[in-house]
């Protein structure tokens, strides 16, 4: 456990650190356009570092926007976000409730503010090699249906020492390091459906209850925030899980359809 003297000159010298980044920033114009995110921080950890952030302003008294994961959606800290990106896999029943999270993702876009969807390990829908490849473009269709601005991934093409060869790492799994081919076509398919319903929405308002029907529609197929039996990080029990899944895929499938199942996932 650190010294109350150590936390004093940690605090000291991110406050001289960040007083010189503000200053950087603004001679560079950058200001409004640079976002200080944390990443799965505890509740007394976000607020402390928004303590000390929101203390140091630019020449016209602005603080710097933050963003963070937010597990819990924390009431009392989401009001001083610039964007909050809680986890897919949280927004169900418990412990954020679906009216709540689109009430508050609708409030937030009429403050100018942004609301994000952070998903990875265990999540369904997911992005792995053994995914169902529509769930990619479900991802983008859950985030339209909810008022957010975005889809968060946590790697865009963190690959193995040998790609074309394994994709797999040893703490996550298979297919959650990486974004692109062929899930990011069906990812930018699925945007290119979501700008057409949002000029739709625009132009034909009174057909909003039969959009959100047809998307409530594919919410109900593939569902949200179970888990997707795939594993979650665990090394050699993950590993079982996954052999253990695709063993029960492979069953009835031709010799043809196994040979492509088997590259597909490995």
């Amino acid at each position: 456990m650190q010294s109350s003297s150590w936390h004093e000159n940690m605090g000291r010298n991110m406050e001289h650190f960040l007083k010189n980044y503000v200053s950087h920033l603004e001679d560079k114009g950058w200001f409004d356009r640079v976002i200080l995110a944390m990443d799965e921080r505890s509740e007394e950890e976000m607020e402390a570092a928004l303590n000390l952030i929101e203390s140091i302003w630019d020449k016209e008294g602005k603080a710097l926007k933050t963003g963070g994961y937010v597990g819990n959606f924390y009431p009392q800290l989401r009001e001083r976000l610039f964007v909050v990106t809680p986890h897919i896999s949280n927004i169900c029943d418990k412990p954020i409730p679906f009216s709540l999270f689109r009430t508050v993702a609708g409030e937030r876009r009429s403050q100018g503010k942004l609301t994000d969807l952070y998903g990875m390990i265990a999540d369904c829908p997911g992005i792995f090699s053994m995914s169902d490849p529509g769930e990619v473009a479900w991802t983008i269709w859950y985030v339209a249906f909810y008022g957010t601005n975005g889809s968060v991934k946590w790697a865009y093409d963190a690959w193995c020492e040998k790609p074309l060869e394994d994709n797999a790492l040893p703490y996550f799994e298979v297919g959650d390091m990486l974004l692109i081919y062929p899930r990011f076509f069906m990812m930018s398919e699925a945007i290119r459906d979501i700008k057409k319903v949002r000029q739709i929405r625009r132009k034909y308002p009174e057909l909003e209850e039969k959009i959100y029907n047809l998307i409530k529609s594919v919410h109900s197929y593939y569902g949200l925030g179970r888990s997707n039996e795939i594993g979650t990080a665990g090394g050699e029990a993950q590993t079982r899980r996954e052999g253990q899944l695709l063993k029960k895929r492979l069953r009835g499938c031709t010799v043809r359809q196994q040979n492509c199942l088997f590259n597909e996932s490995f």
